[in-house]
């Protein structure tokens, strides 16, 4: 390879040999004496890269006014896109509700947090702002943040898993430190022993969830709660899923890696598909028959539909979850009462 001393063979390759072909489809020159035809243009390529080339072949039919024969090579070239970063806004640990302690200390700070700072509160917004920034600053504070997301009965089974999770993984750092064989069978058979408990966790949860269907469905109650419980039972034997990020794009198609942006373009889409101006005929207003208004209506919300409402709210849902807001107590109640009748008099929705 003297004609290419920069040419190291460990990683190159010619691709006129990777393709079987005809020797038609192989030879590019002549030799004008024996008219026999020989093999001189080649594509080397790298052999990382080699997966890019489809297909190397002579040209029969192009001459380029030379006794050479054309040869060919055919590329797949993709162009690596870079995809936006995208800011994942972090999850309050509210599996931790389900501990009756937690529950009823994360809803004795919260009842305080607002208690202190309520009366300084005028308008709508500010009270707004005070319930919120109360359940955000107890729940990070009490109940942390979701640092993995994990199946839902293995967040209820951690406190008893935890034990051994920890026995497991302080065995196996001690035998990467040691390299003894010894420390090695004693963190094989932990690990061992702790694949039978995750299993029975996960089986009992599973059972406790299927007796929970039936309960239900013996009585006669085959409504959303029932449901519910179906769907974790699918979701928990089926195993995790990954959720794919929702990307909000502008109207030029440009994406929207912003928070602000992307609040600013759900705005933009929402004005512009619901303030459609419609046409109509007075005649055909005129002539419809008037109803009595419903007065009932107009009364500011009671305490039984407020909790009717929050009763309805679906877990899981981003921000303030509701797991949060279902656990507080009676006294956070009535703060969010008086904040409801006040954007029902006012008519102002703070955000």
């Amino acid at each position: 390879m003297g004609w290419c001393p920069w040419q190291t063979w460990s990683w190159s390759v010619v691709m006129n040999m990777m393709f079987e072909k005809k020797e038609i489809h192989k030879c590019t020159w002549q030799h004008p004496g024996s008219k026999r035809w020989h093999c001189i243009d080649y594509i080397i390529m790298r052999q990382c890269q080699r997966h890019m080339c489809s297909v190397v072949m002579v040209l029969r039919s192009a001459d380029c006014w030379t006794n050479h024969k054309l040869l060919q090579g055919q590329l797949r070239i993709r162009v690596p896109m870079k995809k936006p970063r995208l800011v994942l806004r972090k999850r309050f640990e509210v599996g931790a509700l389900k501990d009756e302690k937690i529950c009823r200390r994360f809803s004795e700070k919260v009842s305080e947090r607002v208690a202190s700072k309520w009366q300084s509160a005028t308008s709508t917004a500010e009270k707004w702002e005070v319930i919120r920034d109360g359940l955000k600053d107890v729940g990070g504070s009490v109940l942390g943040w979701e640092t993995k997301r994990q199946p839902d009965w293995f967040k209820e089974s951690i406190s008893v898993l935890k034990d051994g999770i920890d026995k497991r993984n302080m065995l196996f750092g001690r035998w990467l430190r040691s390299g003894k064989v010894s420390d090695c069978q004693r963190y094989v058979a932990q690990r061992r022993i702790e694949a039978g408990a995750v299993k029975k966790a996960k089986n009992e949860w599973l059972q406790k969830k299927a007796e929970e269907v039936e309960r239900r469905l013996l009585s006669g109650h085959t409504g959303g709660g029932c449901w519910r419980s179906m769907t974790e039972i699918q979701k928990g034997s089926a195993g995790m899923r990954p959720v794919m990020n929702r990307v909000v794009r502008k109207s030029s198609g440009e994406v929207c890696v912003d928070r602000g942006e992307q609040l600013r373009r759900w705005n933009e889409h929402f004005s512009t598909m619901l303030n459609i101006r419609s046409s109509y005929q007075e005649d055909a207003i005129s002539e419809t028959p008037n109803h009595p208004a419903d007065e009932s209506l107009d009364a500011p919300p009671s305490d039984d539909e407020v909790l009717e409402a929050l009763a309805k709210l679906k877990n899981g849902k981003a921000g303030l979850l509701p797991e949060m807001r279902k656990c507080c107590s009676a006294e956070l109640l009535e703060y969010l009462m008086e904040l409801f009748s006040n954007v029902w008099l006012e008519g102002d929705i703070p955000f």
